[in-house]
């Protein structure tokens, strides 16, 4: 059980760390929070632990191709997606042929260490200690573009890897997770800045001025916390195609130090709480620590983590049938319209899927390809591979149909899927999203 420190009551113990999921954790309820912090057991979904094996996959090419200094290693991808299954292995697949490395650029003296996965550990002016596993962080020496306070600061690039685009894709605002890491490292820059001051101040003595001691902390490379004005936070996700792309944000001093008070004030009021009683609500019937629930055995308790199959199997029923009838309005809508509408700030219309195929192995078959003196290039409508083009192949005997495993085509009706190459959009002809900044 990790280490914690007792409150008031000695019911209720406070956790020696605060991360983002903590805190998370705390908003959608005290009780799961505390069980938590006892040590109990969670029980991780299917979507939790293929989130974790995407993040397991990814650290592993992400080292891989660190070892060899390249941007891309399509050996090394193709076996590592080998190990997983499912859904995983596919979006292994796609971040792999979609993602570069900037190692080349980057690896060096200033960066000696693969920047995927790391676990930073900082305090905030309270001392509470704060906690976040990056995953993936590249700090660009002397590249920041907003600096008034000397030549030469840092730009840092923070993301975060996701199985799908998340709620937070389309907002304007940077998500609090991606704010969080940002102030963690910021809060490491300060500290050890801080530090170097305190030493230098007992070198120099007690008299000298603040310009003496600040000038030798800029020989040192090291900066005050305030001078890092440059922090891109990105998402990367697979998108309505396959294809990864990713949504950034730019953020300044003002931003993080917002959120930094926000984070101070919320683990305040948490502390202040005496109860952390649980709360029944919609986040129940996802909760990790369903086990542990002081309500489990209660009819509340039962109702809303759906234990009823039953009433699950009539829940179930109910809104398919909504969704039937949303769906024919919308249809009379967009009839009536001309066109396609906009609902809840989606546009809803009929799309002419493109007729694809889809393969077991692109490694696989790509190499199959070759030795036929073919290219992927010559079936693909990216990201997946076109249903005359296959059928032309095969019938001209240069592609082997087993190497096919389904395929999709046919008109839909629901929300329009995005064509453009904006911030967030698709990647369009010609390239991806993927750049050596943000990897995805």
């Amino acid at each position: 059980m990790a280490f914690a420190l007792q409150l008031e009551n000695p019911a209720i113990l406070r956790p020696k760390r605060w991360s983002h999921t903590f805190l998370d954790l705390c908003a959608s309820c005290a009780a799961a929070a505390q069980a938590k912090v006892r040590g109990e057991p969670s029980v991780a979904p299917a979507n939790v632990r293929g989130g974790s094996d995407l993040h397991e996959g990814i650290a592993r090419l992400a080292r891989a191709c660190w070892e060899k200094g390249v941007t891309q290693d399509k050996e090394a991808a193709a076996h590592i997606a080998d190990g997983y299954t499912g859904s995983v292995r596919t979006n292994l697949l796609a971040f792999a042929r979609d993602a570069r490395w900037p190692w080349r650029k980057l690896k060096g003296a200033d960066m000696t260490e693969c920047p995927v996965e790391q676990m930073w550990e900082t305090a905030l002016p309270t001392f509470e200690r704060l906690v976040g596993r990056i995953d993936l962080c590249l700090v660009e020496k002397g590249a920041a573009r907003d600096n008034p306070f000397a030549e030469g600061d840092d730009a840092v690039t923070i993301q975060d890897w996701k199985q799908g685009r998340p709620a937070a894709w389309n907002e304007t605002e940077a998500p609090d997770q991606l704010l969080t890491y940002a102030v963690i490292y910021r809060l490491r820059q300060q500290w050890a800045w801080e530090a170097r001051y305190f030493v230098t101040a007992l070198r120099l003595g007690v008299s000298a001025s603040y310009e003496t001691i600040a000038a030798h902390g800029r020989r040192s490379k090291l900066k005050p916390h305030h001078a890092q004005q440059d922090f891109s936070l990105l998402y990367g996700a697979p998108g309505w195609s396959g294809k990864w792309a990713s949504k950034a944000w730019t953020v300044g001093r003002t931003e993080l130090d917002r959120h930094e008070r926000r984070l101070v004030a919320t683990i305040d009021r948490y502390l202040a709480d005496e109860e952390w009683a649980a709360v029944p609500g919609e986040a129940c019937a996802r909760c990790l620590y369903t086990a542990a629930c002081p309500l489990n055995g209660t009819r509340t308790f039962e109702v809303l983590t759906n234990s009823n199959l039953d009433e699950l199997a009539a829940a179930k029923a109910w809104h398919a049938a909504k969704a039937t009838e949303a769906t024919k309005y919308l249809k009379a809508c967009e009839k009536a319209n001309g066109g396609p509408v906009v609902a809840a700030g989606v546009p809803w219309g009929w799309n002419q899927d493109t007729a694809l195929v889809s393969v077991m192995d692109d490694a696989a078959l790509d190499e199959h390809l070759r030795t036929k003196g073919h290219s992927l290039a010559e079936l693909q409508t990216e990201p997946a591979y076109h249903k005359t083009k296959v059928a032309k192949a095969i019938k001209e005997g240069w592609l082997d149909p087993g190497l096919l495993v389904e395929e999709a085509a046919g008109k839909s009706f629901g929300p329009m899927k995005s064509n453009g190459n904006g911030n967030g959009a698709e990647p369009g002809e010609g390239g991806s999203d993927a750049t050596d900044a943000d990897t995805t």
